[in-house]
């Protein structure tokens, strides 16, 4: 566990979804995940941080994004009315033909509660963030329902929990 922390912190830095700096008087360095003691480099989890989903894609036809940003603009109107849930930021990854299409509806958002980034992750990132998440979203349509796709194979490699849409086992 104390590997994973560490990892995440130091990952978290080239994101979007996480702040740095030490603090005056030499406390802790910390991300909106982690923090860091400068006396010793132990890495712990941040009270209070935000529940962190992710969701990789290759934009394309076969997943419906719009799903989730409706999905993140009610969690948001449950958080203004005073549900009493954590903030979200959510990491959506991948390349592909639709990313332009959403990136412009995501700016149009306006959120207080939920950060949504897209950014584009190294190989040895991707792993280190699944295993940091608190929920995978799969929006992935298959026109068999016969395959898994490889992003949950992933999700479960890491005992990340997963929320799939249109998928019967």
């Amino acid at each position: 566990k104390y590997i994973l922390h560490y990892h995440r912190h130091n990952t978290c830095y080239n994101h979007c979804v996480c702040y740095s700096g030490e603090r005056p008087g030499g406390e802790t360095e910390r991300t909106a995940f982690t923090g860091r003691d400068p006396s010793d480099l132990s890495v712990t989890l941040t009270s209070g941080r935000p529940a962190l989903l992710i969701s990789s894609t290759s934009w394309t036809e076969d997943e419906d994004f719009s799903i989730l940003l409706k999905a993140l603009e009610d969690y948001e109107g449950f958080v203004e009315a005073g549900a009493s849930l954590p903030s979200l930021v959510c990491v959506i990854t991948g390349k592909g033909p639709q990313k332009d299409h959403y990136k412009k509806l995501i700016d149009t958002l306006s959120f207080e509660h939920v950060k949504i980034c897209t950014p584009w992750l190294e190989a040895e990132d991707y792993p280190v963030l699944l295993g940091s998440a608190d929920l995978g979203v799969c929006l992935h349509k298959s026109s068999s329902g016969l395959d898994l796709p490889m992003k949950v194979v992933d999700m479960f490699g890491c005992c990340l929990p997963v929320c799939a849409i249109h998928f019967y086992w």
